[in-house]
């Protein structure tokens, strides 16, 4: 399942400490919008593969690292397209030159077949 998401990723931030432990506000606020514009079925039990597709204008760089965005992404699909983060067994991401800023997650059910791929960016169809 492929799904675009209108507006600018966003990469995980460390923690913040206080009296107690949590994340930055407009984190918060970030995810909750993925999952306000999720919109798909329930959240698949068995290995996914993902790909994410981050979406760059080029006048106005995406300033975190590609790993920072998967985990944010991750985290926010959590309970959506799957039930826990560690069903990814496959993880491709790439940056794009685009006029607006956005992100694009494909998840594809990886078979528990021996010598069978997940379709990702890089696979032909």
């Amino acid at each position: 399942m492929t799904h675009y998401f209108p507006f600018a990723p966003m990469a995980a931030p460390r923690p913040r400490f206080g009296k107690r432990t949590y994340m930055p506000k407009g984190y918060v606020q970030w995810k909750a919008a993925v999952r306000t514009f999720w919109g798909m079925p329930a959240p698949t039990k068995e290995p996914v593969g993902l790909a994410i597709l981050l979406d760059e204008i080029p006048w106005k760089r995406l300033k975190g690292d590609c790993d920072n965005y998967a985990k944010s992404i991750m985290d926010a699909l959590e309970g959506l397209a799957y039930e826990n983060d560690r069903q990814v067994r496959l993880l491709e991401i790439a940056f794009r030159p685009a006029k607006q800023a956005g992100f694009t997650v494909i998840v594809t059910p990886m078979s528990t077949t021996p010598g069978s791929k997940a379709q990702g960016i890089g696979t032909p169809p």
